[in-house]
């Protein structure tokens, strides 16, 4: 479950991370987009053909979430908004979360969805179709519902006496900016019900305004928040989620062994890719303007057996040094076996292998058959068969973004 929309500050899509879209579509079987408004799925239609997005989307390759639900921390703010029967200012060591969703949401997606069927640039009933099939692989919104299931276990948490974590994410912003955090004393108190206190020496021991403890404080609690967060997606959807950097050290403190690989999963494979990919002289490109994304031909590769192959290999090349792949790259025999049956390799053995049947003499076209024959066998199986690794990273990545 990844989305692949760029976004500026203020949220608002700029652009469409194509290479991360192909990437996961060849490394994983299905993949959710959580779209922003469908603004990333009109980019990605106005750079492929329609038709082979659709087939894309037939293929179970994809499906789409919408939802604007999210978790978040308004204890000050709580005056301004006028939340009933609770609307008093907290204190600066003091915290409330709750869950926010936006009240028009369903209106806003049947617009998205019919702005979608009007894509510029894209023909009329085309781009209907592709809004159709959309919209027939949107997932049921279940953000209130997800977040709340995080808040009760990032709540849990919060509650137990036996927990560090808050305390440790704190320590590790404390040595970024310089401090030495020994000594630091900090408590999580629930002062009334679903509102927290942390207790701190943050000003008195370390100097900091107490806008500044509160800041470091926010950023731990919101990142020891989002842990649970993205485990509770993980359950509802079935699916793996990648991690941002700033939450890394949250993962880390609270992920076991098991958890951590299935975590990270997405990206190490991602990462792996670009490694071998750099090392065989593609490395990260963005598209040109007005490339197009060959959709047919990612579908292809996503129903080759190739593929299956490159995926195996890709997961041994951790252990690999970047010599080792540049070697299995560079081989001679593999790239003579991918020219073999390259199209203009085929046509030379169609001609090769049909040649004899022009010679009238039977006494020398029937042996001169069967030797040819022969060598085709030969070159396919023995001397250079077909390389899966070098097919699917050379020749058929780069095609589908017509690099």
């Amino acid at each position: 479950m990844s989305m692949f929309a760029e976004q500026s500050k203020d949220n608002v899509v700029t652009g469409i991370h194509a290479e991360a879209f192909v990437q996961r579509l060849l490394l994983f079987d299905h993949c959710i987009i959580p779209s922003v408004w469908l603004r990333d799925v009109q980019l990605l239609l106005q750079r492929s053909d329609p038709d082979a997005l659709c087939r894309l989307i037939e293929s179970g390759a994809l499906s789409f979430y919408i939802d604007s639900a999210t978790g978040a921390e308004i204890g000050q703010a709580r005056s301004q908004l006028n939340l009933s029967g609770n609307i008093t200012r907290l204190n600066d060591n003091e915290f409330h979360f709750v869950t926010l969703k936006g009240h028009d949401d369903s209106e806003r997606v049947i617009k998205a969805i019919d702005d979608l069927s009007r894509t510029q640039g894209v023909p009329a009933q085309k781009a209907k179709k592709v809004a159709e099939h959309v919209e027939a692989t949107l997932l049921e919104p279940k953000g209130l519902a997800v977040v709340a299931e995080g808040f009760k276990s990032f709540y849990a948490e919060l509650r137990s006496p036996d927990s560090t974590a808050i305390k440790s994410l704190v320590s590790r912003k404390l040595a970024r900016l310089g401090a030495r955090p020994k000594g630091l004393h900090l408590e999580v108190e629930e002062f009334v019900p679903e509102e927290f206190r942390v207790h701190s020496n943050l000003t008195s021991k370390f100097h900091l305004t107490p806008l500044k403890a509160r800041r470091l404080s926010l950023e731990a609690l919101m990142e020891l928040s989002s842990v649970y967060m993205r485990l509770a997606h993980m359950r509802e959807f079935g699916c793996l989620l990648g991690i941002e950097a700033k939450e890394q050290t949250a993962w880390n403190l609270k992920a076991d062994a098991l958890l951590q690989s299935f975590t990270h999963e997405p990206q190490f494979r991602e990462h792996q890719f670009m490694r071998v990919a750099e090392i065989a002289g593609l490395g990260e490109r963005a598209l040109l303007q007005g490339t197009t994304i060959d959709l047919a031909r990612l579908m292809e590769l996503r129903e080759s057996s190739d593929l299956a192959i490159f995926r195996s290999w890709l997961r041994s090349a951790e252990f690999k040094s970047n010599e080792e792949i540049r070697d299995r790259l560079r081989s001679v025999r593999s790239m003579l076996g991918n020219s073999v049956v390259s199209s203009a390799g085929k046509i030379l053995r169609m001609i090769m292998t049909n040649l004899p049947g022009v010679i009238p003499n039977p006494a020398i076209s029937l042996p001169a058959g069967l030797f040819l024959s022969g060598l085709d066998s030969f070159l396919l199986e023995k001397l250079a068969p077909k390389d899966a690794v070098l097919g699917i990273l050379v020749e058929g990545y780069p095609t589908v973004l017509g690099l």
